[in-house]
């Protein structure tokens, strides 16, 4: 099974500038596991629900990525954050 397509919004992209180098290769890490399975497995990729959608989340040890599955071939990433905030698509 060939790899997600990704978009990553403004959002994620300011959210991510003010991570640290490292920081910043895990959430690119985290991003590649989502594109190459983006389906929610109830362990680290867990559901959120934000009503009338359910995004998922990629739980790291650090950082949560929040991201929606738009069809059988496009992921979009719509936020990254510390575990110090709340995970939210915003």
């Amino acid at each position: 099974m060939a790899d997600f397509t990704v978009e990553v919004t403004n959002t994620a992209l300011q959210s991510a500038r003010q991570f640290t180098h490292d920081e910043r290769r895990e959430v690119a890490r985290y991003i590649d596991l989502i594109a190459a399975d983006p389906w929610i497995d109830n362990q680290v990729k867990i559901p959120l629900s934000w009503p009338p959608a359910v995004f998922g989340i990629y739980r790291g040890i650090r950082i949560w990525v929040v991201y929606h599955q738009v069809s059988n071939m496009l992921v979009r990433i719509l936020n990254v954050g510390r575990w110090s905030q709340d995970p939210s698509p915003r």
